[in-house]
């Protein structure tokens, strides 16, 4: 007998289907799911902010350092818009939007990305640790180490005035007292 074309493609089909079908072996034990990762733990960062016996809050290292770099005669200016009702609501806008999720709503070091950050976010509702002038240089130049990035290239002097006298209101609603707003000019512009 004579095997013709039309005898071996059958054959050959049936071939192919079982080679891809695995050829008859035991089908493979399915792989098991692997085990879920248990969430991370969220460990509060240690309160390196946290309040002294005499209610001043403690300045972290990085701050030393940072308040050591502040140059002297920026360390006594006062803050040209404190007391001032415009700049406060200005500088409560800006707060709101770049400083809330660090620092909380109420000023309190609280804010939903502060459990993260060593050492954590300062408060303003306790007694300042700085003059105003230093605040602001902070506020311009960020403190290296630690989350407290710096906005100079992103707010104007103005800006950062405004926002630090909103931070001053969180002392007042707490029961502290606000820096006095400065003194105006003598009539005339005089020495």
């Amino acid at each position: 007998m004579q095997k013709t074309w039309t005898t071996w493609i059958p054959a050959a089909t049936v071939a192919v289907a079982l080679a891809a079908c695995g050829g008859g072996e035991k089908p493979a034990e399915p792989t098991p799911a692997p085990e879920p990762t248990p969430a991370p733990e969220v460990t509060p960062a240690p309160d390196a902010a946290a309040a002294t016996p005499g209610g001043e809050q403690a300045l972290s290292e990085q701050l030393k350092a940072a308040q050591a770099r502040i140059p002297a005669d920026q360390k006594d200016k006062p803050n040209p818009k404190s007391g001032d009702a415009a700049a406060i609501a200005k500088g409560k806008e800006t707060y709101t939007t770049v400083c809330a999720s660090c620092h909380g709503t109420e000023g309190k070091g609280d804010g939903p990305a502060a459990v993260a950050l060593t050492p954590r976010p300062a408060s303003f509702a306790d007694k300042p640790r700085l003059t105003p002038g230093e605040r602001f240089w902070v506020l311009k130049n960020g403190i290296e180490g630690t989350g407290m990035s710096a906005f100079g290239a992103a707010m104007s002097d103005d800006d950062v005035w405004s926002v630090l006298a909103f931070e001053e209101t969180f002392l007042a609603s707490a029961g502290g007292a606000a820096p006095a707003a400065p003194a105006a000019p003598p009539a005339g512009g005089g020495q």
